[in-house]
């Protein structure tokens, strides 16, 4: 942390060189087009350094999906069916670009042809997990944003992803965590989250699997305030992404755009319709497999 706020202190010539040969745009506090969400928290970031399209950054409405780097299969494609719903519903997805249920989310926005930011948790020329970089690629491809509050060639440490957590949290509506170990980052974002009052939403798991841990804490620590995700056509409820139809019934709803024949697609064919176009990005969501032996 000490050294990323060293390194950021720099003269601003030497900073504004680096900026000029990332070719990275800026968006200060200044600026009117500044995320309007970001701005409401406490303490919004001076200046974002961004690649992509600005107008990502304050679409109508926008859902954070965090959880852990070592998730489960089920975690996995529970992240991918929310960020799938958010976006058929018309929400933009945040995340933090992290392998594990972050790619995941990313993913399964850029499946459904969606916006979606992440943030990183140093500078842009430093990305990390470098593997993740055809990700940018297509986030930036599809619409969306990659932001970070350091300048270019600031490496990431253990400090600066906590710091990171309150911009993707800034940047959202609500933020929901699937899967997260008792010391997760995601955590960190959930209660920045609650801290900055925005929603906050739990997929609750088995208590005996060590990426339940966190979340079980978290909706103990907190009862009433982060609330449970039941579903994920309830989930979308809760985030007020459904509109009550004149018969009676629900659809998803797009708060700033018309409703598409992608936001009627029926929910339990969503394995056969929408991960097939995410398989071949697996990678983004899953770790490295260790290559000890087995014993």
């Amino acid at each position: 942390m000490i050294r990323a706020v060293v390194a950021s202190a720099r003269s601003a010539e030497a900073t504004l060189a680096g900026i000029d040969r990332s070719g990275v745009g800026l968006v200060t506090l200044d600026d009117e087009d500044y995320p309007p969400r970001l701005r409401a928290i406490e303490v919004p970031p001076h200046v974002l350094f961004l690649r992509g399209d600005r107008a990502a950054l304050g679409t109508a409405r926008a859902v954070a999906v965090v959880g852990t780097r070592r998730p489960s299969e089920a975690g996995r494609l529970t992240a991918a069916r929310i960020a799938g719903a958010v976006t058929r519903a018309g929400a933009a997805v945040v995340s933090g670009l992290a392998v594990g249920i972050d790619g995941a989310a990313h993913a399964a926005c850029l499946a459904e042809g969606g916006t979606t930011v992440a943030v990183l948790g140093g500078g842009h020329e430093r990305l990390f997990p470098r593997s993740h970089r055809r990700l940018v690629d297509a986030i930036i491809d599809g619409g969306g944003a990659v932001v970070s509050e350091l300048p270019p060639d600031v490496e990431p440490t253990r400090g600066t992803f906590p710091r990171r957590n309150r911009i993707i949290s800034g940047l959202s509506d609500a933020t929901v965590v699937v899967e997260a170990g008792a010391r997760s980052g995601a955590l960190v974002t959930a209660h920045w989250a609650l801290e900055q009052g925005r929603h906050c939403f739990v997929v609750p798991g088995p208590i005996d699997r060590l990426t339940s841990a966190g979340c079980l804490s978290l909706l103990r620590d907190a009862p009433g305030v982060a609330g449970i995700v039941a579903g994920v056509s309830q989930l979308l409820e809760d985030l007020d992404l459904v509109r009550t139809d004149l018969d009676g019934g629900t659809s998803s709803r797009a708060p700033s755009r018309p409703r598409s024949a992608r936001s009627a697609r029926c929910r339990g064919r969503w394995r056969d319709s929408c991960w097939p176009a995410i398989r071949p990005w697996t990678s983004w969501s899953r770790p490295p497999r260790s290559r000890s032996r087995r014993s």
